[in-house]
C-alpha cells in the first residue's frame, strides 16, 4: 500500500491511467499527478476549486496529457512540452458554468457542466455531441451528474432521476465500392445516438457498467404526500434518510436485483454523500465480457464513514444465501440448474 499526500482540502475526483499514474483534484485549487510506484509527483495550482480530472488513457505514452476543470468553468487540456520543461495549456471550452464531472475513453473526452454533457473527439479536436441537462432537476451542487463509459463507444449519463445511454457512431456509409468506402472512412465524422433513456424512482448517486447492464447506486428520496419527488434543496430534516440501494438494471430500466446497503449513519446522508466506483476492466460490454478478459467486476460504494465492496455472486454464494434464509427447495433448484452470476453481493 502507498499513501499519497497531495491536497489540503476535500478531494473531488481521481483518475487512473492503465499503467502507473493517478491524478487527483481538490477544493484547494490543486491538481496532482502521482506515480504509484515512485516518488514522482506533479502539482498544478489554479486558485479555484477543481472538481474533475481525467487522465488520457495513454497518459504515459501521450506526452503526459490530461484534462481537468472546476468552478472556473474551463475545460483545460495540458500536454507536456517535448523538449523543454513545462506544459502546454489549452482551453477546450469555457463560459458554460462549473465543470462537475469528466471521463476519458480512447479518443473521447466527455464532461458535464451546468448546460449538459459534451463529448469531444480528442483525435480530431472536434466537438461531436451536446446532450442537454435533464429538465426539472436540482442544481448540480445538490445532485451531481454521473458519467461512465460502458465501453469504447457507449457513454451512460445519470443525472437526478434521468438516465441516458449515448452511442458514438461513425458516419462512413457513403460510397459504393471499396475505394469510396475507404475514402469515406478516412474522413468520416463521429456523431451520437441516444439508444436508451429512462427515469428512475430514486436519486442517482452513482452509475457503473456490469456487462451490458448498469449498476445504479440509488438514494431514496423522502416521500411527500405519498409521492417521491425531487427537492430543490437539501432536506430540512435530519436523520430521516433511507438506506441506499444497489439496483442492477437494463437500458430499459428492467430491474434484475435490488439490495439495501449496510451503511453506518445513512439516516443523516444526502445523495451527494455517496460515490460509486468500479474497478476498470478490459473486456467488452457484452455479458460476461469482464470475465472473458480475466477481470472480475468489483464495485466500491463510498460514504463518509464506510466503504462497501460489492461483487457478483457466484453459484456457491447464491446457494449459501438461500440456505441461510431457509429456502432449501430453492437452493436445491439452484444446484440442479447450475445458476450463474446474475446478482451483486455486498460485503
Amino acid at each position: 500500500s502507498k499513501e499519497i499526500k497531495a491536497h489540503t482540502a476535500t478531494i473531488n475526483d481521481i483518475s487512473f491511467e492503465d499503467r502507473e499514474y493517478i491524478g487527483s483534484c481538490s477544493d484547494d485549487g490543486t491538481v496532482v499527478i502521482s506515480n504509484l510506484f515512485t516518488d514522482e509527483k506533479l502539482k498544478f495550482e489554479y486558485h479555484r476549486p477543481m472538481k474533475a480530472i481525467a487522465l488520457d488513457p495513454q497518459y504515459s505514452r501521450s506526452n503526459n496529457r490530461f484534462a481537468t476543470g472546476g468552478l472556473a468553468g474551463q475545460v483545460l487540456v495540458l500536454t507536456k512540452k517535448s523538449w523543454v520543461s513545462g506544459y502546454n495549456k489549452k482551453v477546450l471550452r469555457e463560459g458554460e458554468g462549473p465543470i462537475h464531472s469528466m471521463k476519458w475513453r480512447t479518443d473521447l473526452l466527455a464532461w458535464a457542466n451546468d448546460a449538459g454533457v459534451k463529448v469531444h473527439d480528442m483525435k480530431t479536436d472536434r466537438g461531436i455531441a451536446f446532450i442537454e441537462k435533464p429538465k426539472g432537476i436540482p442544481r448540480p451542487e445538490v445532485l451531481l451528474p454521473h458519467l461512465v463509459w460502458q465501453d469504447d463507444t457507449v457513454l451512460v449519463i445519470g443525472w437526478g432521476t434521468s438516465v441516458k445511454v449515448a452511442a458514438i457512431r461513425t458516419d462512413s456509409s457513403q460510397g459504393l465500392n471499396g475505394m469510396q468506402r475507404s475514402i469515406s472512412a478516412a474522413s468520416s465524422e463521429k456523431y451520437v445516438d441516444i439508444v436508451g433513456s429512462f427515469q428512475t424512482g430514486y436519486h442517482i448517486s452513482g452509475i457503473a457498467p456490469f456487462g451490458d447492464l448498469l449498476v445504479m447506486l440509488a438514494y431514496i428520496p423522502e416521500e411527500d404526500d405519498g409521492d417521491k419527488k425531487i427537492s430543490t434543496s437539501v432536506s430540512s430534516r435530519q436523520g430521516t434518510a433511507q438506506r441506499p440501494e444497489i439496483h442492477l438494471v437494463s437500458w430499459k430500466n428492467d430491474v434484475l436485483t435490488t439490495d439495501a446497503l449496510p451503511i453506518h449513519g445513512y439516516e443523516h446522508y444526502k445523495a451527494k454523500d455517496y460515490t460509486l466506483a468500479h474497478a476498470p476492466f478490459s473486456g467488452s460490454s457484452n455479458a460476461g465480457g469482464q470475465w472473458a478478459a480475466g477481470d472480475e467486476p468489483l464495485y466500491y460504494i463510498v460514504s463518509p464513514k464506510d466503504i462497501v465492496v460489492a461483487k457478483p455472486r457466484d453459484t456457491e454464494d447464491h446457494i449459501a444465501w438461500l440456505l441461510q434464509h431457509g429456502w432449501h427447495e430453492k437452493a436445491l433448484a439452484a444446484v440442479e440448474a447450475g445458476q450463474g452470476r446474475t446478482e451483486l453481493l455486498d460485503e
